[in-house]
């Protein structure tokens, strides 16, 4: 397993994943060194920030077997001055509305940078 030959196709997928957060902690110093706010979970629903020298950054984790949308009241003091959020695990940047939810797919972990 130490190589890609010698791993399944999920072995490499996770491997693959693994890889990639890891460089997103180096990558981004706050994930594993910034000030941490824990939320409480709400319908098998995890959050947190990440917060230093002026990044903040948000995760969310569902672990329920469906989509949910995820509620931010809880962190609406923390998004207000929020425009858009940058998903590090995809690359991709959305506009951002305190009105709407986020969806999460099932056993998904999302990780956001919150861009003002």
């Amino acid at each position: 397993a130490f190589t890609q030959t010698g791993r399944s196709a999920y072995e490499n997928d996770m491997f693959d994943y693994l890889q990639k957060l890891l460089k997103l902690r180096k990558k981004h110093p706050a994930l594993s060194v910034g000030k941490l706010t824990h939320y409480p979970p709400i319908d098998e629903i995890y959050m947190y920030l990440k917060e230093q020298e002026g990044e903040q950054y948000w995760i969310i984790a569902n672990g329920n077997e469906e989509k949910k949308e995820v509620p931010l009241w809880d962190i609406q003091h923390k998004l207000e001055e929020v425009v858009q959020l940058e998903n590090l695990l995809d690359d991709t940047r959305a506009d951002f509305s305190i009105q709407k939810g986020i969806d999460i797919q099932p056993m998904e972990v999302k990780i956001f940078r919150l861009l003002k």
